[in-house]
């Protein structure tokens, strides 16, 4: 039974050995199967290898033979550096590109386009120098034909300057002769003229001086003679102006007159007249022969007027008979005034040139020239809205001008600003200007304040309030207060004429009754 295991136990033992003989002959027989798999691969791999070098060692052969054949020798291609400048397709294209800027622009942007369009280029460029070279030998032949016609030309020319220059030549040695004989003839007139400028400097010397003098006599004599008109017009105080109407009537109580002027004379309302006493020695001369101021108010027919008073001599009242003046209307004409300075009415330290205005206007005047508040003197052509600033050289004061008004002239001297003393400057030299344009035309000057009592202008202002100038000075009543804490009213004055200034002087008196008025009895409770 042993032995019997120990058989089996070998047979199995030799069957192992048997499959792992197999096992490794099999594995032996693959590897060696692999191995020449891998040799053959191996040697197809270097045949390849060499072909490939072949073929590169080739590929470079051609591409070094197309860089020497298109003259870009930079080491690399390029191809993948993005046309870098130092590769052989960064220097193509920077080529292509002056060529496409210079020529261009270039169909496809390529070598051999743009050697195609560089081929072309010179096609066209031979086709066109053929051309020119064709229309060159054709103006080459006009030139040979204009120079000979030029030549011909030049030919006859030199003949005739020939000839002018022989002729020159004559006329320079007959010339010579003339000149030589003007030229004694000019020194002949020079020494005279000479002489006649020293003649003539003396009388220029002498008519300097003795126009000088002229000036000097005629200054004097205008001074002269405005101080002897001055003092004539002081001692004589002769007036040509006539009254413009009468007085027809007159209301006392009322404070009304009625004129002989009316809307047939072409009156207007507002216009206002100086009355003068039937006994008068001349209009507008002064104001000695005034009595009276009146305002027209209301015109009632043709030849009627009424007229407000504005201000009259209780000792000698305004009475029927009476002549009016006024230098601002004339029936069926409009008068026309020049004013120059500062125009201050009521003399109150404000100035009126507004009211001035108004006052002209009113009476259908108008005023032609102006000196304005800032040393500007103006000119009308349309009073009082439409004027034009006045230079040298502009319309002066003409005939139709009835006074050169003269306002306040301030004085330079006494002005503290620096552009008070250039306007009073400016003012002062209108005025000098004015004054002489009126003496030339005959023009008569007059003061402001003659003026104003000539048209019978009334300040409406009463009581001076100092720092309150812009306020009316209403003349106030003089009633006491009756209590304490009373509240006070208007006390403006009713302007009503107590009837004793009202009576004709010749009546007798009236009597007094005896009464005090309350308004006198100050502080009574009404007891």
């Amino acid at each position: 039974m042993a032995a019997s295991n120990k058989s089996v136990g070998l047979q199995i033992t030799l069957a192992i050995f048997a499959m792992l003989a197999v096992i490794g002959w099999v594995a032996f027989y693959m590897q060696f199967r692999e191995l020449a798999d891998n040799q053959a691969r191996f040697d197809k791999a270097n045949a390849d290898k060499a072909t490939a070098d072949n073929g590169a060692r080739k590929l470079l052969d051609d591409i070094e033979a197309l860089k020497a054949s298109a003259g870009y020798n930079q080491p690399e291609v390029g191809a993948d550096q993005q046309g870098a400048a130092n590769t052989v397709l960064g220097a193509i294209q920077a080529d292509l590109g002056k060529v496409n800027a210079a020529h261009g622009p270039l169909p496809t942007v390529n070598l051999a386009a743009g050697l195609e369009f560089l081929s072309q280029r010179v096609t066209d460029l031979a086709s066109e120098r053929e051309q020119l070279q064709t229309q060159l030998e054709g103006r080459n032949t006009e030139l040979a034909s204009l120079r000979g016609q030029y030549q011909k030309q030049v030919d006859q020319h030199q003949v005739a300057r020939t000839s002018a220059e022989t002729d020159l030549a004559n006329l320079r040695d007959t010339t010579k002769e003339q000149l030589d004989a003007r030229q004694q003839q000019i020194e002949d007139l020079r020494r005279s003229l000479n002489e006649v400028q020293v003649e003539f400097d003396e009388a220029t010397a002498t008519w300097t001086a003795e126009r000088k003098k002229y000036v000097s006599d005629q200054e004097q004599l205008v001074l002269q003679v405005d101080d002897l008109r001055k003092k004539l017009k002081e001692a004589t105080r002769v007036s040509f102006e006539r009254p413009d109407g009468l007085v027809r009537w007159i209301d006392n109580t009322a404070g009304l007159v009625w004129l002989n002027l009316g809307s047939q004379d072409r009156l207007r309302l507002r216009t206002t007249f100086s009355v003068y006493r039937k006994a008068h020695h001349g209009v507008a001369r002064g104001a000695e022969d005034i009595k009276g101021q009146i305002e027209v108010t209301r015109i009632i027919d043709n030849h009627t007027a009424e007229a407000r008073i504005l201000d009259d001599d209780i000792y000698d009242p305004i009475s029927k008979g009476d002549p009016v003046y006024t230098p601002l209307w004339s029936p069926g004409r409009t008068e026309t005034f020049a004013i120059v300075g500062l125009v201050d009415l009521d003399q109150d330290g404000v100035l009126d040139r507004d009211q001035f205005h108004d006052i002209v206007s009113d009476a259908g005047a108008r005023l032609n020239h102006e000196v304005l508040d800032d040393g500007s003197r103006i000119r009308y052509e349309g009073f009082p809205d439409k004027f034009l600033n006045w230079e040298e050289g502009s319309p002066t004061l003409d005939s139709d001008t009835k006074y050169l008004i003269l306002a306040d002239i301030p004085d330079p001297a006494l002005a503290i600003r620096e552009e008070d003393v250039i306007i009073r400057k400016a003012i002062s030299e209108h005025l000098s200007a004015m004054q002489s344009e009126a003496r030339l035309k005959g023009i008569e000057e007059v003061r402001l304040s003659d003026f104003l009592a000539w048209i019978g202008y009334k300040p409406q202002r009463r009581l001076y309030v100092p720092g309150l100038v812009d306020r009316p000075f209403n003349l106030r009543a003089g009633a006491a207060s009756v209590g304490t804490n009373e509240v006070v009213g208007d006390r403006s004055a009713a302007g009503a004429v107590s009837g004793v200034y009202g009576r004709s002087k010749k009546l007798k008196p009236q009597s007094s009754a005896g009464q005090t008025s309350e308004l006198f009895r100050g502080g009574s409770s009404g007891n």
